[in-house]
């Protein structure tokens, strides 16, 4: 799965670009494209996809998991499904605390 983390205080956003990570297939138009942004006011990660790749043997993510990190520590999400568009609150994440 792919993990977003997010250090939480502004909104903020970015791209990733995927394609299978071993051929030039992505010159023919076989990638994808995933815009994440997080509103910091809502606590809310989104994102929306722009898929042009061929179908299940593209090596891409097909889960995401949202960290947020902030004065309080961190916490993490479980795995969502990375579809054509989705979201996490920060509500849905659980605290976890270092131990040494």
């Amino acid at each position: 799965p792919l993990e977003v983390q997010v250090y939480a205080g502004a909104d903020g956003a970015f791209v990733l670009t995927e394609d299978d990570g071993e051929t030039t297939a992505y010159t023919q138009g076989r990638y994808r494209i995933v815009t994440f942004s997080w509103n910091d006011n809502a606590q809310v990660l989104s994102w929306t996809l722009d898929d042009h790749s061929s179908g299940p043997g593209d090596r891409m993510f097909h889960e995401v998991f949202l960290t947020v990190i902030d004065s309080d520590g961190w916490r993490s999400s479980k795995k969502y499904p990375l579809n054509a568009g989705g979201r996490i609150p920060a509500s849905a994440t659980q605290q976890w605390q270092l131990v040494v």
